[in-house]
Order: C-alpha cells, then structure tokens, then sequence
C-alpha cells in the first residue's frame, strides 16, 4: 500500500525488546519510518493509543488525527480504497 502511494507514510512502533532482532526488522522493511523504545508493553505509544495486541493498525491523516484503528491490515487496506474512492 505505502510503496504505490506518495501521500502515505507507514511508521512501524515496535514494541521487541530484543535490539538485533529490531533491527532485522527495520532493515527488511526499510521503506517504513520505525520507532522503538524498547519499552515493550510499557512503551509510551502503548499507553497513548490503547494497544492491546499486536499487529494494531492505525491510519492518521497528515494532521495526525486518528482516522481509524484496525485488528488486522486487510481492514486497515479495505478502509484506505474506500475512503481514496471517497476523495477522488
């Protein structure tokens, strides 16, 4: 989704504890913004946005208002087409 659109940035919040495996991560998905305070559940973006598992999904517009929050990325993709048809 991110790679087709130059209006949207994805920004991954990892909540590993583990540094290497963060950084792994971060390297193989380098098309992404990643933050990490490895905080884990303790973690400061946890507690500002409800997080209660993982993988959560957030979409934001570019004033960083809460668009919406999804459980799993085929909702977070179906709402993103619906609302850029809505745009357009």
């Amino acid at each position: 989704m991110a790679a087709r659109q130059e209006n949207l940035q994805v920004v991954a919040i990892s909540l590993n504890n583990d540094s290497r495996a963060y950084a792994s991560a971060a390297e193989q998905y380098n098309q992404m913004l990643h933050y990490n305070d490895f905080q884990g559940w303790e973690s400061q973006p946890v507690k500002e946005y409800f997080v209660y598992g993982t993988p959560s999904f957030y979409l934001l517009d570019t004033d960083k208002r809460l668009l919406g929050k999804f459980n799993g990325f085929n909702r977070l993709k179906d709402f993103y087409e619906e609302r850029k048809g809505i745009e357009e």
